[in-house]
């Protein structure tokens, strides 16, 4: 049987000098299973999902009927992601590890490098989940938010979107934001950093954006300009939609309507973000609770936004993101445990493989993330 690397777990906990980090305030933001059981890739995860519950009449009389079923359905959750990094260590490399030296700090140090790779995966893959799952937007693309000073309201606006679809003040909300937006605020919102107004010194003493509005302030790396779909002179069909629609027809026009991507149509000034989108004319769907304003019978002109930075707002229950070692058969050949980043909680597996004259090392994770509640996810858009 291989060995559990024990001997090596006093340098593969530690560092000589701290690897720099990335910020990953989606992960924080988002509902995380993380756990040290290996699976394998492909390996599926069941999520109950509570259903909505009907209002109806109450019927006077003398005894109680029965209460409605309920029915949660279950979100099998398959995790299709894993990615690995690796490195190798020749012979005398390993003996001065053994007997202590310079060669345990770079160990412990690749180890870092390493964990801070996946963990970047990890978090700009859970990012794009959320971004394309957001129910609506606001703001203004190309134009970073909290760039006013003492105006907040692009917290309120974003607020208001996740109050419409149902999420209440008192949740567990977080606003991920990347670093021009955190450079706005911490410059341009002055009564973030009087203590009498804000309620704390956090921001003042200690840099830490704290809580604005019923939502954490977070920052992360992975919040970056994405492209937008070329989609022109798009146009609804002449049917008309009605509130609550998800799925519109789209005739004429030409160019691409892209997952994540914040639309308007004529005369509504909600902006929408797309699900499934086109790459000709066809049906585009939009994402929960779909149209806040039916879309009138005659053909209504379609806008694609500019290219802009997604900000994101969302209930910590919105998201699900599963996290996992890998799994690897236990043999002769192979030595494994698993580790775990102390700052976010991600657990790996560390496999160290000997060959000729050459010992290759292994790092790998499975993940993978879906949004069961899109409804309280908005875009806020820089």
């Amino acid at each position: 049987m291989a060995n559990i690397l024990t001997a090596l777990q006093p340098i593969l906990f530690s560092a000589a000098r701290v690897v720099p980090r990335e910020l990953t305030g989606i992960l924080g933001a988002v509902d995380r299973d993380f756990s040290d059981q290996g699976v394998a890739k492909g390996d599926s995860v069941k999520v109950s999902v509570a259903p909505t519950l009907v209002a109806q009449n109450v019927t006077p009389g003398q005894i109680f009927t029965v209460g409605n079923d309920r029915t949660p359905t279950a979100a099998v959750l398959t995790l299709n992601q894993e990615q690995e990094v690796t490195w190798n260590l020749k012979p005398e490399e390993e003996r001065s590890l053994m007997n202590a030296g310079v060669a345990q700090d770079m160990l412990a140090q690749t180890i870092s490098q390493g964990i801070r790779t996946l963990v970047n995966k990890v978090e700009s893959y859970t990012y794009g989940i959320a971004r394309a799952a957001a129910s609506r937007a606001y703001g203004t693309p190309g134009t970073t938010p909290f760039g006013t000073v003492a105006d907040l309201t692009d917290v309120s606006n974003v607020l208001k979107i996740l109050l419409d679809n149902g999420a209440t003040v008192d949740d567990d909300k977080s606003l991920v934001i990347d670093t021009f937006a955190g450079l706005n605020l911490r410059g341009k919102q002055a009564g973030l950093f009087r203590v009498n107004e804000a309620g704390s010194d956090d921001l003042l003493r200690r840099g830490v954006l704290g809580d604005v509005q019923s939502f954490k302030f977070r920052e992360s790396a992975a919040i970056a300009p994405i492209a937008k779909g070329t989609g022109t002179s798009y146009t609804s069909n002449g049917t008309g939609l009605p509130i609550g629609s998800t799925v519109i027809p789209l005739i004429t026009g030409s160019g691409t309507v892209l997952a994540g991507d914040a639309i308007t149509f004529a005369g509504d000034a909600n902006k929408y973000v797309v699900t499934v989108g086109v790459a000709a004319p066809g049906s585009i769907t939009i994402q929960e609770p779909g149209l806040k304003i039916a879309i009138p019978a005659a053909a209504t002109a379609l806008t694609v936004g500019n290219a802009a930075t997604a900000n994101i707002a969302i209930r910590r229950n919105a998201v699900k993101t599963v996290i996992r070692p890998s799994l690897q058969p236990i043999g002769a050949i192979a030595d494994q445990m698993t580790i775990s980043d102390p700052q976010t909680g991600l657990t790996f597996l560390l496999l160290r493989v000997p060959g000729n004259a050459i010992t290759s090392w292994y790092m790998r994770i499975v993940y993978d993330a879906f949004a069961p509640n899109p409804y309280a996810i908005a875009q806020l858009l820089g």
